[in-house]
């Protein structure tokens, strides 16, 4: 019996992975970037683990494997083959054996038009290929992603103008030959020497989503042949499956090779051929047993869905490996984590992390006010899908002085740790309802996870820098969004073992939603938005806001001007809301989130007082002018994304006219964003999900009746992003 882990526990070959294994009796440790999935409920043990493609997620399978005293690594998907090979000295040296492809022949499965070429070189059959925009291969034709799995992105076409134009509105897709006859996929494994030890034809009967669902086992000299010869050419070794087509004539091309277990796996292993049980063997230095490479054609399998029972916290904590001291990493028990949020930003932000953290624990979701306009509260939790547990009413409180507010709301807070008990509290960025949760945190003894962490505008009379601080000085743990975030916590005293970089959440549902940057061509005109009390709160400085409207939708092209409740308040009650309309700017009540965005991204500039908006544009691409003296965001500033002006009509139609000029505008274009990937919801369940966060976070009274005097020195340690 060995102690496997499984990557991509969730996705089909994961999935027919673990339940062989199951069989075998080994010991299963399954792991997927999802949290609840099939495979976790089928395993021993269960992980949670970043996307392959995340940087941290090489180091995060080997932190596992230790943990868990892994013996074999087998992986099922294809995108986090590299990460692992990177890995490969150090899983070797932590006694966990794996057998990977090369880099180059990764590359060259995952790349199907060099797959094409490299089996034209060598004279193994493929449809004709070529890129859009070249000479295309004979009719008909099938275009589809030059990288991707399954049948995402197919599309047919029967006319050259219609392949063309298909290929044309596809970046980064490949044109083939459309061929007609039978598919079939060959499940290959193949050993360090780059032997094939044992492969199995089989048609694809019935497919569903890019899966074979039905199939039969068949011999097939020639494919075989062929097969032999191709991973010899990539110089291959481990499990991969070929896909190809055997047409009425009997002759047959390939059309992909994909790095890693099948989906349809169980059809060839009911035919005989043990391909698990095999790598296990290879992986481990033992030969392969004649019994495991024998099979029998003829044989069809018709794979159906079951459900898969589990308790309400499905992924399941990991098998003891000893007696002796907890793993550092060792999952987290479920725990109960209240998070409260109050506007608008912190909806937009903290949705994608409830939605990561609720599989494993109950998060109770508290909402705080703060935004008592519907639009910008009741609206937008509905467009996120959010019910929170519990409402707080501070309409009579939002009336009155910033330390009325701030007393209400600590009061309130209070009362929802008494009534909650939790044992951690998240709180975002900068909102009275982070110092509120923070002190009332050190009452109830309940650490506060303080995310957003370590901005800093150096500005004295801003509320939101009280706030700031007021969080890295009681937080029980810091989730900064950049490297220079958490080297200012460093900075300040925060010591580094209480300090994660995870990225912005604010850019989660952008990639979650999949927008994108738009060519620059395609841009008009300026989307402003002014919100901040120290913009619309002087009537001398709101009317200077509407010159710049004005002097914009003149200089600039169209102005968009969603107007926020609070400047609309301040519009009507300075007499400026008419001389708005004068405008001639398009003025709108707060846009659902997806419009704005929208809105946005179709922009030439963004003028704003806002620090949000200034992370959303920057994923964009869209220059922004930012109406304040200084920024929490300055990571923006320094690449050049952003750029600080007074509140002053020509200082800001100046700032305008510059970032939108050819020169800077291409540069931004090709530029990276600064505040995080869109993967921070899944870094912060990561965190969350290690037994030793929790015990890093208890709150506990220093002793130092020893005679020890505590260091008045920063704390230092890097800033690489987290798990």
């Amino acid at each position: 019996m060995a102690r496997v882990l499984v990557t991509g526990a969730g996705g089909p070959a994961g999935v027919a992975v673990i339940e062989h294994l199951r069989a075998g009796h080994h010991m299963v440790v399954a792991a997927d970037a999802e949290p609840d999935t099939a495979g976790h409920r089928m395993a021993d043990a269960g992980a949670h683990l970043p996307p392959g493609d995340d940087p941290l997620f090489g180091e995060e399978v080997l932190r596992l494997v230790v943990d868990e005293r892994i013996d074999v690594l087998v992986p099922t998907v294809a995108e986090e083959l590299l990460a692992l090979h990177a890995q490969a000295g150090r899983l070797r040296e932590a006694g966990c054996h794996v057998l990977l492809p090369g880099p180059e022949a990764i590359a060259l499965c995952c790349d199907k038009y060099a797959f094409a070429q490299l089996c034209t070189q060598h004279g193994i059959p493929v449809p004709g290929t070529s890129l859009p925009h070249t000479p295309m291969p004979p009719g008909p034709w099938i275009v589809k992603p030059r990288e991707g799995r399954g049948s995402r992105g197919v599309h047919r076409a029967d006319a050259a103008a219609q392949a063309g134009r298909l290929a044309a509105e596809s970046p980064g897709s490949i044109v083939q030959t459309r061929l007609t006859g039978r598919e079939f996929t060959v499940d290959v494994l193949c050993g360090p020497d780059g032997e094939v030890v044992v492969q199995v034809p089989r048609w694809r009967e019935q497919v569903r989503g890019g899966v074979s669902t039905a199939g039969t086992a068949f011999r097939a000299p020639g494919i075989e042949q062929q097969v032999e010869r191709l991973v010899k050419a990539l110089g291959y070794r481990g499990m991969a499956n070929v896909q190809g087509c055997r047409t009425e004539d009997g002759t047959f091309a390939f059309f992909e090779m994909n790095p890693r277990f099948s989906g349809g796996l169980p059809i060839s292993l009911a035919a005989g051929a043990d391909f698990v049980e095999a790598y296990i063997a290879l992986a481990t230095g033992r030969p392969v047993p004649g019994e495991l490479r024998a099979w029998e054609p003829g044989r069809r399998v018709v794979r159906y869905l079951t459900q898969t029972p589990g308790a309400r916290t499905p992924v399941r904590q990991p098998v003891p490996v000893s007696t002796g001291p907890e793993q550092p990493s060792a999952p987290a028990a479920p725990r109960r984590i209240l998070v409260p949020l109050g506007t608008r930003p912190e909806i937009v932000k903290l949705a994608p992390v409830v939605a990561a953290l609720s599989p494993r624990h109950d998060v109770q979701v508290v909402f705080t006010g703060q935004h008592v306009s519907a639009g910008l509260g009741d609206a937008i939790l509905a467009e996120f899908g959010m019910e929170p547990a519990e409402r707080w009413d501070v309409r009579t409180a939002a009336a009155g002085s910033g330390a009325a507010r701030l007393g209400t709301l600590m009061a309130n807070a209070a009362r929802s740790l008494e009534r909650w008990r939790p044992d951690a509290v998240l709180v975002l960025g900068d909102t009275h309802t982070v110092p509120a949760f923070c002190l009332a945190g050190v009452d109830a003894r309940v650490p506060v996870v303080h995310l957003e962490a370590g901005l800093r505008s150096y500005n004295p009379l801003s509320r939101e820098e009280a706030n700031r601080r007021v969080a890295a000085a009681l937080a029980a743990l810091h989730l900064a969004p950049t490297g220079r975030a958490a080297e200012v916590l460093r900075a300040e005293g925060v010591p580094g073992d209480r300090i994660e970089v995870v990225g912005n959440p604010g850019l989660d549902p952008l990639r979650a939603l999949g927008v994108r940057a738009v060519p620059a061509g395609e841009r008009q005109g300026v989307l402003v938005t002014a919100h901040r009390p120290s913009t619309v709160d002087s009537p001398e400085r709101l009317a200077e806001v509407v010159r710049i409207v004005a002097a914009l939708v003149q200089g600039a092209g169209p102005v968009v001007f969603p107007v926020h409740p609070r400047t609309a308040d301040r519009l009507r009650a300075f007499g400026l809301t008419d001389r708005l309309a004068a405008t001639g700017a398009e003025i709108l009540g707060p846009l659902p989130y997806a419009e704005l965005l929208e809105r946005m991204r179709h922009s030439r500039a963004v003028v704003t007082d806002s620090g949000g908006l200034q992370e959303e544009a920057a994923w964009l691409r869209v220059p922004t002018v930012v109406m304040r003296g200084s920024t929490p965001r300055w990571e923006g500033i320094e690449d050049g994304l952003a750029r600080l002006s007074p509140v002053r009509r020509d200082a800001v139609c100046r700032a305008v006219a510059e970032v939108t000029a050819p020169g800077p505008v291409r540069r931004l274009l090709d530029s990276d964003c600064p505040y995080g990937d869109g993967r921070t919801a899944g870094r912060v369940a990561v965190i969350l999900g290690r037994e030793s966060t929790w015990r890093r976070i208890r709150l506990r009274e220093p002793d130092f009746t020893d005679g020890r005097v505590p260091s008045v020195r920063a704390s230092a340690g890097e800033g690489a992003m987290a798990g």
